[in-house]
C-alpha cells in the first residue's frame, strides 16, 4: 500500500519536481508503516496539484470526444433482434393509429426493410394491409397487371395497392398468420371475414394459398380458394380451360370451379353490374355487384409463438 502511494506521487509529479522520496525502514507495526509513508507523501502533494489538475482536464476532454463518437442506438440500431418484422411488433412497442411503417420481414436479409401499411386500430391492431381497393382513390389504381408486378407489388400505400407476392410469402413464413378482410358496399354497409390460418407459398410453387378457419359476417368466400396457385393474365396457373384472370379481369388464386368466389383485384366498377368482372365477394353481394372497398390484412396469430 505504501509503495503504491509513493509510486503514484512520484509518477504524477515527475514533470514538476525532482524531489526524491526515501522511505524509512518500516516500523514494527504494519499500520504504523503505512501511516508513516502516507504522511511523507502528503508533504509533496502541493507540488503535484498542477499536474493532477492537468490530468483531470485531459481525461474530461477524452470522455467528451468518446461520447460524440458513440453511435446513437436510439436512431440506428444494429441489433437485428429489436427490428420490427411485422406491424404486430410495432404495436407491442407502442405504435398507434394507421399509416406507412418500415418492417424487416426477411431473416436471411436482415437489412432489407419493406414499407408497409399498418392498421393498429381495427380489431385490436397489429394488422399489416397487403391489398386495398377504394372508390375514394382518385385516380383509381390499375390492378389488371402482369405476373412480375404482382410478384413485386404496386400502387400507393396510402391509396390503392398490392403489397407483392414475394413479401406475402416472407411475412407468412415468419409465423402462423391470421387473415382479416374488411368490405364495404356503395350503400354504406360494411362486413368482415376472418380466417385463423393464412399462408402464401414460395415462388417455385407459384405462391400456393392456404386459408381456412372462417368467422365473421361477410360469408366465406375465401376457403374455396385454398390449395390453389396464383394466376395473372400472362401467367395461367388456374388449371381449367382459358385464363380466369383474363376472363374476369382480376389476378388472384383462381380455382378450378367457376374460377372464383371472390375477385378483389377485378375492375373498379361500382355497385350492381351486368357482368362478373368487378370487385366481388360472392357470399355477401353475389356475382354481379362490385364493392366500393376491400382491405386484406394479416397478423401473427396470438395462439402461436411469434417467429419461432
Amino acid at each position: 500500500m505504501a509503495t503504491w502511494l509513493c509510486l503514484l506521487v512520484v509518477t504524477v509529479c515527475g514533470a514538476t519536481t525532482t524531489t526524491t522520496t526515501t522511505l524509512p525502514p518500516p516500523p514494527s507495526s504494519s499500520c504504523d508503516a503505512v501511516m508513516s509513508s502516507f504522511l511523507q507523501l502528503l508533504n509533496h502533494l502541493p507540488d503535484c496539484l498542477p499536474s493532477l489538475n492537468q490530468l483531470i482536464s485531459i481525461q474530461s476532454e477524452m470522455l467528451e470526444i468518446m461520447r460524440e463518437r458513440q453511435p446513437n442506438t436510439d436512431e440506428h440500431t444494429t441489433d437485428e433482434s429489436v427490428r420490427p418484422r411485422h406491424c404486430q411488433d410495432l404495436l407491442e412497442a407502442g405504435d398507434t393509429g394507421q399509416g406507412v411503417r418500415l418492417v424487416y420481414p426477411y431473416p436471411e436479409r436482415p437489412d432489407q426493410g419493406v414499407d408497409v401499411y399498418c392498421d393498429q386500430t381495427t380489431d385490436g391492431g397489429g394488422w399489416l394491409v397487403f391489398q386495398h381497393r377504394t372508390n375514394d382513390s382518385n385516380p383509381r389504381e390499375n390492378f389488371y397487371r402482369p405476373w412480375a408486378e404482382y410478384q413485386a407489388g404496386f400502387g400507393n400505400l396510402t391509396g390503392e395497392f398490392w403489397l407483392g407476392l414475394d413479401h406475402l410469402h416472407a411475412l407468412t413464413n415468419l409465423s402462423h398468420q391470421v387473415l382479416r378482410v374488411d368490405l364495404a358496399d356503395s350503400e354504406g354497409n360494411r362486413r368482415w371475414a376472418k380466417y385463423s390460418t393464412f399462408a402464401v407459398g414460395q415462388h417455385g410453387d407459384n405462391y400456393r394459398l392456404t386459408v381456412h378457419g372462417y368467422s365473421g359476417d361477410a360469408g366465406d368466400s375465401m376457403s374455396p380458394h385454398t390449395g390453389v396457385v396464383f394466376t395473372t393474365y400472362d401467367e395461367d396457373n388456374d388449371g381449367i380451360s382459358g385464363n380466369c384472370a383474363d376472363r374476369y379481369k382480376g389476378a388472384f388464386w383462381h380455382h378450378t370451379s367457376d374460377c372464383y368466389h371472390t375477385n378483389p383485384n377485378g375492375l373498379p366498377l361500382v355497385g350492381p353490374v351486368t357482368n362478373f368482372t368487378g370487385i366481388v365477394w360472392y357470399h355477401w353481394k353475389g356475382w354481379k355487384y362490385s364493392l366500393k372497398e376491400t382491405s386484406f390484412k394479416l397478423r401473427p396469430s396470438l395462439h402461436f409463438q411469434l417467429y419461432s
